[in-house]
């Protein structure tokens, strides 16, 4: 296989970033960077693939071509008729929509291809072509940024921290993993912080955070919190496989109905209720 020349491997790298939809300015600066680092390869194959860059470029456009209407739609995410604002409100969408941004992410993303392709190598004594862009989990990433996002939420709203430790402490959190495998999980991170927000934005918090700072049975609170995490879909709207914008809407309501009536059976055998049974203990079929 022919040796590439640096000027080949740079007039790829910028067509890539050209053909991803970068500026001509931004292609540039990831050029650069990717050919100093000796990682222009890795960004090549990652736009190939494309995980999730083309979203973060729409939403750019989106952004140029009218400020005004991208700014009062992201500012007006909200769940039901609350006003929490969902992952990081207005400064998580402009980061999303921002070049420079897209050229952190990818760039992140091609240094620990890197790094996974190596341990692979290391551990295996080889490591099949592009097997490390199957393999690694972008996903844990990307997880990151949204879980930065969900605490600069709850700052912002003035949630109080004791509160958001004591339910991870009830829920589990450590345990709870962040991406499924197979859906065979009971749940994952991503839904514990949709089914907070969706929580926090209901009639139900007000009266849950008087009695809150009453600090008066508090680690009861946090249990029924943590039971309707776990078992009702009006707090955790996936487990009718709905998102917190399907919240209040009357097919979203039906499945919550339909789902809590439903009968299934305990791992003894007999049947029960979904509303009368508690899946934190033993998960019904």
């Amino acid at each position: 296989m022919l040796r590439l020349t640096k000027e080949q491997r740079e007039k790829m790298t910028l067509d890539s970033c050209i053909e991803l939809g970068l500026s001509e300015r931004h292609a540039r600066v990831l050029t650069a960077i990717s050919l100093r680092t000796r990682l222009d390869s890795r960004i090549r194959e990652l736009i190939k693939r494309s995980k999730g860059y083309q979203e973060m470029i729409k939403a750019s456009q989106e952004l140029n071509e009218d400020p005004v209407s991208f700014y009062y739609r992201h500012k007006s995410q909200k769940i039901g008729n609350s006003r929490f604002l969902r992952y990081g409100s207005l400064s998580y969408a402009y980061s999303n929509a921002s070049p420079i941004q897209l050229i952190k992410i990818l760039l992140e993303d091609a240094r620990e291809v890197r790094n996974y392709a190596k341990a692979i190598k290391g551990e295996e004594g080889f490591c099949k072509p592009g097997e490390e862009y199957e393999l690694y989990c972008f996903e844990d990433l990307r997880y990151k940024r949204l879980e930065a996002a969900f605490f600069q939420d709850t700052r912002a709203n003035k949630i109080p921290p004791e509160l958001i430790e004591a339910t991870f402490r009830a829920v589990n959190w450590k345990k709870i993993p962040i991406k499924g495998t197979l859906g065979i999980e009971p749940i994952v991170r991503r839904e514990v912080m949709d089914a907070l927000y969706v929580f926090f934005s209901s009639p139900d918090f007000e009266e849950f955070i008087k009695e809150w700072k009453r600090n008066e049975q508090r680690e009861s609170l946090v249990d029924q919190l943590a039971y309707k995490i776990f078992n009702d879909p009006h707090t955790n709207p996936h487990l009718v496989h709905c998102t917190p914008s399907d919240v209040d809407t009357p097919n979203f309501e039906k499945k919550c109905q339909d789902f809590l009536g439903e009968e299934v059976y305990r791992p003894d055998g007999s049947r029960v209720k979904r509303r009368e049974y508690d899946a934190r203990k033993v998960p019904v079929i």
